[in-house]
């Protein structure tokens, strides 16, 4: 009997996830920033995406704890920096030939570091650079650069939170024939709260976007090619009932939609969808104690 009724409640989840038609869990997501200059792969995919993935896991409540334990995309930027080839490091800086593979690479590799904790190890940390207090930086890259030396000791706290790898799930050979091909797939790692990295064609009317649901502008958006992308932003809902079946992104500048948020509408959204990325299970079960809001730090 109780076998049963386990099996039954197990069938029973299982039918609730997969017909659902809707889903929003933008609430686990760190306060918007604006990106600093080309480093969206960063900010998509450490700032948002992963930041989300713990907030999740550890069961973070508040807004303010989660901005707190946000992942810093300039620890990603610098590393990827760090990466290139000496005369390219001397000649690009951490905006130029990233992307989200390669920002998901360095989470598999070597981890992420809390916003409020990079730099702590030198004079002066990024959250102090940005003028923030008691909550995430306004903007966690200087405007001078976005590229650190990372120290030892930074590594170190980052190697706490590597994750398993990272999973392509629709690229540009993808059919874009049929939309339900590209939707089924995104619903199915957005149902289960996974959010999902896109690389997209973002044209200027999508960046310049402060409306919450966006319509497009056939004179504008028609011939994007989404086989060439130029950003990245991150889904974390979709609504089939939004504007005939919408998802939710999560861009990278304090302007955009409706806090950084904008639905937008499943036929539309393949026209800028280059190709998706999921990140896989932490390493980790446990993790450092979460840094926690503190009142006084306003003071």
């Amino acid at each position: 009997m109780k076998r049963f009724l386990m099996l039954s409640v197990l069938t029973l989840w299982g039918l609730n996830v997969y017909s659902q038609n809707k889903i929003d869990f933008s609430g686990w997501a760190p306060s918007n920033l604006d990106q600093y200059k080309g480093t969206c792969y960063a900010y998509a995919t450490t700032y948002t995406a992963l930041t989300i993935k713990l907030a999740i896991k550890i069961n973070l409540s508040s807004a303010q704890d989660i901005n707190e334990n946000a992942f810093s995309p300039a620890f990603t930027a610098s590393r990827l920096q760090q990466h290139k080839s000496f005369l390219k490091r001397i000649f690009t800086s951490c905006s130029v030939g990233g992307n989200i593979e390669k920002a998901a690479e360095i989470l598999k590799n070597e981890g992420a570091v809390p916003v409020k904790n990079f730099r702590r190890h030198t004079n002066t940390t990024e959250t102090e650079l940005s003028n923030a207090a008691g909550s995430t930086a306004d903007k966690s890259l200087p405007i001078s650069s976005c590229c650190y030396a990372v120290q030892p000791a930074e590594l170190a706290d980052a190697a706490a939170y590597r994750i398993q790898g990272f999973e392509c799930i629709i690229d540009t050979n993808t059919s874009r024939e049929n939309t339900s091909t590209i939707v089924e797939i995104l619903k199915k790692y957005l149902k289960v709260k996974e959010p999902v990295i896109c690389a997209i064609r973002q044209t200027s009317k999508l960046r310049s976007n402060t409306d919450l649901i966006y319509h497009i502008e056939s004179d504008v958006d028609a011939n994007n090619n989404y086989k060439t992308s130029n950003h990245a932003i991150c889904i974390v809902g979709f609504n089939d009932e939004i504007n005939g079946g919408s998802v939710l992104i999560k861009n990278n500048y304090k302007t955009f939609g409706s806090n950084g948020l904008a639905w937008i509408n499943y036929e539309d959204f393949k026209k800028y969808l280059s190709y998706a990325i999921v990140l896989k299970a932490f390493n980790a079960d446990t993790f450092p104690m979460p840094l926690k809001y503190d009142k006084a730090e306003l003071f």
